[in-house]
This record gives C-alpha cells, structure tokens and sequence, in this order.
C-alpha cells in the first residue's frame, strides 16, 4: 500500500514538471522574423519557424545576408528544438534552443511575450538588445 502511495505521488510530480514543459511547447509554435545587425552586409534577415508534433519539435529557418559583395546570400536551415530555463540574472526566463545537441550550430532565443530575442552561447544579451530581436508573425 504504501509503494502504492509513493508511485501516486511520483507520478504526480511527474505531471507537473511535464506539463508546463508541454503548455510551453504549444505556446511555441509559430513564426518570428526581423532583421539583425551584419559587421560587413546591410544586414541578416532572419526568420524562424518552431513546430511541435507531439513530443518532436523541429525548426526552420532561413537567413538572408543582403547587400553583400555577391548580392542576397540566403542560407535555409532545419533542424530540432527544445526548451529550456534560466540565463545569467533570470533563472526563469524560458530559453528556445535551436539544434542543442550540436554545439557549433546551437542558437538561443530569450520569449519574451510575442518576441524572440537572439542571445550568445552562454545566454548573455547581444547589445544593443533592440537588433537582436523578432517579432512574431504567425
């Protein structure tokens, strides 16, 4: 009876650090784009799709360099996702990470409300935070 009990209580538990997790996910869904700062173009026109088909969520997205010596350069990638917690002064901030099992392809995105906001490797902010921004468009 009392394995019984403790069985109960850890499936309980186990419903609540998945189903945020899950209602996250939902919330997730959708397109952002916006254009970044480039050190040697016009700039990075950015865009990101995130979709979730049960437990697999993948991502799309496609970065256009423009005004470079060559004309639009436009790179399409795909890949998976996930979500994760916390970053340097915000240990709630919930964190997009795209491809997080490849270190040398791995982007990090900061929600915040209808936008996402592109930060470094280590979750810092890059400045100024305003380019580094996109706004959500479906």
């Amino acid at each position: 009876m009392v394995a019984l009990v403790r069985f109960r209580m850890c499936l309980a538990l186990l419903a609540l650090t998945v189903t945020p997790l899950a209602a996250a996910k939902g919330e997730a869904v959708g397109t952002w784009q916006g254009m970044l700062p480039c050190p040697d173009c016009r700039g990075i026109r950015l865009r990101v799709t995130l979709r979730c088909e049960g437990e697999n969520c993948t991502y799309s997205m496609v970065e256009s360099y423009l005004g470079t010596r060559n004309g639009e350069i436009t790179n399409p990638l795909d890949g998976v996702w996930s979500i994760d917690k916390g970053r340097p002064g915000n240990p709630e901030a919930v964190i997009y990470r795209l491809d997080p099992e490849i270190p040398e392809r791995s982007r990090n995105f900061l929600r915040e409300g209808d936008t996402l906001r592109q930060l470094d490797r280590r979750r810092n902010d890059l400045e100024p935070k305003d380019k580094y921004t996109l706004r959500k468009v479906k």
